[in-house]
């Protein structure tokens, strides 16, 4: 090993780091080794840094390395519009001869691509809040203008955003099919008389720069020189692993539990835990928002349908038949065209034998001072629904507000649910 270098030194701490997610890493790698080879031939720590004009080529690495990763990210989870911003962050990147016109042509390209990205979040939250409020519309048993409303809004938002938000190829696209949990044609079919509306025509989504950033990198790769060099064993470089956003899931969790909740955040704490470095944490960090986003839209819609019929219960006990009956027989419908199980055996399903114990039952007795609903929390409309019926009556029977089953459940089809697809009441 090169006196320059000592086995303890920071490009060998760094290159341990990276071997833990060398995928992640991979540019970084291939710019440990020159730097390696660099320290070889130098006689003294300043011709190093000399040789290597202050690790460059190490911190261009680091960038590419975060571009690519964000952009594996979003093509994995059918995000045309952050793909294309992180490719156009790895082209940047290898622009600069030094530190400064580097991290100014960064920070220049970052500001030109941040409204690619926001427009890739701004259209798949249109369709989660889209079909939101289609079920709302369709289940709520009083004030329901207000939900076709907003759903309208949305529909309108994806037709000007996405040029394949068409009747045509709307549900072959990951983007949105993933975050449908359901396999019925029912929703297909609410949304059928928006496509006779007049909309503009969406600009074009951007073109995929996955061939220009292989051959940019293969490029930048022999300009780096294959280098065939013997490492130390060293001990990888601390990365600090601030997880706030895990640590407040799992507190939220005592007082509002989710299954599929709980299990996302303790699996997201155990991997970024075994991140090597900092570009890698960032990229797990990135991708576990990525898959969040995706499975709490699943998870809201799921849950706010199987418990679309007792909310409905909830209003006719607190409002009477006469004034929310229609709506409590349109909520039933709606949930068994989309799962096929009528109110009463909604009622025999797990998760809302465990909603209503471990949701709402705390809710009703300890109250709801100072608790509010917050992100991937679904049901807690049935909290306030049920809090009123309570008032007015005294007491919660969903089975005398419900009523009987017209129809016996139906064959459920398969549906994901953590990471499995299941039938019947065990996906739900």
């Amino acid at each position: 090993m090169s006196g320059v270098l000592g086995d303890d030194h920071y490009i060998c701490r760094l290159r341990a780091g990276c071997l833990r997610q060398p995928e992640l890493n991979r540019h970084q790698l291939v710019a440990l080794d020159r730097e390696l080879v660099l320290a070889s031939r130098a006689g003294s720590a300043e011709a190093h840094l000399a040789a290597s004009r202050d690790l460059l080529e190490l911190a261009r690495a680091a960038m590419l390395d975060r571009a690519a990763n964000d952009y594996a990210v979003a093509r994995r989870y059918d995000d045309p519009w952050g793909a294309a911003a992180a490719g156009r962050e790895y082209l940047g990147a290898f622009e600069g001869e030094d530190h400064v016109s580097l991290m100014t042509n960064h920070l220049a390209v970052k500001e030109l691509t941040g409204p690619l990205r926001a427009h890739g979040e701004q259209m798949m939250g249109a369709f989660g809040r889209l079909f939101e409020n289609l079920l709302l519309a369709k289940t709520a048993c009083v004030e329901t203008g207000p939900a076709w409303a907003e759903a309208t809004a949305y529909w309108h938002e994806l037709r000007a955003g996405d040029p394949l938000f068409a009747e045509e190829t709307w549900l072959e696209q990951p983007r949105y099919r993933t975050r449908l949990p359901w396999t019925s044609p029912a929703p297909g079919e609410w949304i059928a008389k928006y496509w006779q509306l007049e909309s503009g025509v969406a600009a074009a989504i951007p073109e995929d720069p996955g061939s220009a950033m292989a051959a940019a990198e293969a490029r930048w790769r022999e300009r780096m020189g294959s280098h065939e060099v013997a490492w130390p064993e060293a001990e990888p470089w601390p990365v600090t692993i601030a997880m706030p956003m895990v640590e407040e899931y799992a507190r939220r969790q005592r007082e509002w539990p989710d299954g599929l909740v709980a299990r996302h955040w303790e699996e997201t704490g155990g991997i970024l835990a075994g991140a090597g470095t900092e570009i890698a944490l960032y990229a797990l960090a990135q991708e576990r928002e990525a898959r969040w986003k995706v499975d709490a839209t699943w998870n809201g819609l799921c849950m706010s349908a199987v418990l679309a019929p007792l909310r409905a219960a909830a209003t006719v006990g607190g409002f009477g038949e006469e004034m929310a009956g229609e709506g409590l027989r349109a909520a039933s419908a709606t949930v068994y065209d989309l799962i096929g199980y009528g109110p009463r055996a909604l009622l025999e399903l797990p998760r809302v034998k465990d909603f209503l114990e471990r949701n709402l039952a705390p809710r009703l007795t300890g109250g709801c001072e100072g608790f509010g609903a917050w992100r991937g929390e679904p049901g807690f409309d049935l909290v306030r629904h049920a809090t009123g019926w309570l008032a007015a009556s005294g007491a919660l029977d969903w089975g005398q507000v419900m009523g009987d089953d017209k129809k016996a459940p139906a064959a459920v089809p398969p549906v994901r649910w953590g990471g499995r697809v299941e039938v019947g009441a065990n996906s739900w």
